[in-house]
């Protein structure tokens, strides 16, 4: 999937080829400075936060990167908004058969070959029915760890259409050998149970690199917003806009219930979008809790986020924040020959540039590369006007000075020119009386 991602970020990158220039701070409102520290020169990666995904316009379209003349630094940049998906690192077992266990049980021994660490596992078709009644992990065939999650067993079952309904899981183990348990009467034939067991294993949301979003709930913004009746709205505010949201759980502290809900979003708390639609529930199975509350669906989260339930003639149910995880993102480029770094960014009309990099990173694989962290995000000071500049001022005197240089200057010559011609009459007259 990251090679994909990867391959994804340089196409785009490569559609328009842009000469790098200079980046203007003053066209920014925030900026984050990057530390080098012992970083190797060449590419590097580094991973944006929720402060800086907040501050951005929705399309990402500001970001800048710049060294420390201010010379733009070409970056590709890595934005997955899928939805949350399971970390495959499958293991085939291989069944070895059937024994009946001293309680009376009958117990089918699966070996992978060596010891393999997973906290799942398909039963390639016996998961549903039958119910296996428990499945346990070995290292020796001698000590058996009971490793199945019995709440998951029905949440499969309330969920036979999800991403991982077709999965057991199981507690986290690293054992060669797995048991699968089932009642004597419930166990299927000894011949049929011959397909490979698949073992898998599933990083929690922070193993895989997803990030927590932070919610604060809050009233409605108009009172048209209040809901139909015979239903309840909550809302909250996101304090990070811009995350694309890979996978959400819905938190209800009731013990019972099966209502149906509606999911949206809003930038301004008065105009909604649907994101989804279903059922919120919580049963009761074998004496345990089970429910399906979690939301496999990818979307990015806006300014506010509205959760509504049809209860029915049922009091609201006590629903608290939701859990929002999802992924920041990052951005590659080269700090060969830099000295610092800066990320500006905080322009709404700005659009995504262009950087032809698609010939320099082709082979580069963004895991591999040493990770850069930026630093606090800062509030830019504003660009202030300059100051109109008032003309000099001149005491009145001065003028009057100027105002009499000055005629005197065009009285003397309108005096000289007068002088001039009295001059060449006189001289024209002695020429006549000469003549004569």
């Amino acid at each position: 999937m990251n090679a994909l991602l990867f391959t994804v970020c340089v196409a785009l990158s490569a559609g328009a080829a842009e000469t790098p220039g200079t980046v203007d701070p003053d066209a920014f409102q925030y900026h984050a400075p990057v530390t080098l520290g012992e970083a190797p020169q060449g590419f590097v990666r580094l991973m944006l936060t929720t402060e800086i995904l907040d501050k951005l316009n929705p399309v990402w379209g500001d970001l800048r990167v710049a060294d420390e003349q201010n010379r733009t630094v070409p970056y590709l940049l890595q934005r997955d908004t899928s939805a949350y998906h399971a970390l495959a690192r499958p293991v085939y077992g291989v069944c070895q058969g059937m024994t009946v266990l001293d309680d009376g049980t009958k117990a089918f021994l699966v070996d992978f070959g060596e010891p393999a660490r997973k906290n799942r596992v398909d039963l390639q078709g016996w998961m549903h029915d039958p119910w296996p009644l428990r499945v346990e992990g070995s290292s020796d065939k001698q000590e058996w760890h009971g490793l199945l999650d019995a709440d998951y067993r029905v949440q499969a079952r309330l969920d036979a259409e999800g991403a991982l309904s077709r999965w057991l899981q199981l507690e986290e183990g690293k054992h060669r050998w797995l048991r699968v348990v089932y009642a004597a009467d419930k166990a299927p034939s000894a011949n049929t149970f011959t397909m490979p067991v698949l073992a898998d294993y599933v990083p929690d949301s922070r193993e895989s690199g997803l990030v927590l979003a932070a919610m604060t709930r809050v009233e409605p913004v108009a009172a048209s917003a209040a809901p139909r009746p015979g239903w309840t709205a909550y809302e909250w505010a996101v304090n990070c806009r811009n995350l694309p949201v890979a996978s959400t759980r819905f938190v209800v502290d009731d013990p019972y219930f099966s209502r149906q809900f509606t999911f949206e979003g809003s930038d301004d708390g008065k105009h909604w979008t649907e994101i989804c639609a279903g059922m919120l529930k919580r049963t009761q199975w074998e004496k345990h809790a089970v429910d399906a509350l979690s939301l496999l669906k990818g979307y990015v989260t806006p300014a506010r986020l509205r959760l509504t339930v049809n209860d029915g003639d049922n009091p609201p149910l006590s629903v608290q924040v939701p859990e929002l995880w999802g992924r920041t993102g990052q951005l590659c480029f080269d700090i060969s020959g830099k000295k610092t770094i800066m990320l500006y960014f905080g322009n709404a009309g700005m659009a995504a540039p262009k950087y032809d990099l698609a010939q320099s990173v082709k082979d580069l694989r963004l895991g591999s590369l040493p990770e850069l962290k930026p630093g606090s995000t800062e509030l830019r000071p504003p660009k202030l006007p300059k100051p109109v500049e008032k003309p000099v001022y001149s005491p009145p005197y001065l003028l009057w000075g100027i105002m009499a240089v000055a005629v005197c200057v065009m009285l003397a010559i309108v005096l000289g020119a007068m002088g001039t011609m009295t001059r060449a009459e006189h001289k024209e007259q002695n020429s006549q009386g000469e003549g004569k």
